[in-house]
C-alpha cells in the first residue's frame, strides 16, 4: 500500500485528492484505470480544467450521478464497457474494496 500522493492530474481518485485515507490500496489504481480506459475508447477527456487545480476540483465535486450521466450517454462506447467504466468509477471505492477484502 502506499502512502504518497503521485499521480497525473486527471487520474487521481477523490480520495487521493480528498486526503480520505493515510494509505492507499489497489482502488485507487482501479480509479485511474477506469478513466484511462474511458478515454481510450471515447477520445474523450472525463475530467476538464484550465489548470491543475480546476481539475481537482471537477474530481472531487462530481457527484456518482454524474459520472453515471456521462459515462451512460457517451454513444461511442458499448453498453458493456460502459457498465464496466462506471464499476471502476466509484466515488469512495476504498471502503467498498476493503469490505470485500475483510
Amino acid at each position: 500500500m502506499s502512502t504518497g500522493f503521485i499521480g497525473s492530474t486527471c487520474y487521481i481518485a477523490p480520495e487521493v485528492l480528498a486526503n480520505q485515507n493515510t494509505f492507499y490500496n489497489k482502488s485507487v489504481d482501479i480509479w485511474s484505470l477506469g478513466v484511462i480506459w474511458y478515454e481510450m475508447l471515447t477520445q474523450e477527456t472525463f475530467f476538464q480544467g484550465n489548470d491543475q487545480k480546476k481539475v481537482y476540483k471537477n474530481i472531487l465535486s462530481i457527484t456518482q450521478e454524474e459520472i453515471e450521466s456521462v459515462i451512460q450517454n457517451n454513444k461511442k462506447i458499448k453498453q458493456e464497457e460502459k457498465d464496466l467504466i462506471s464499476k471502476m468509477l466509484k466515488k469512495n471505492q476504498f471502503k467498498e474494496f476493503n469490505q470485500k477484502i475483510y
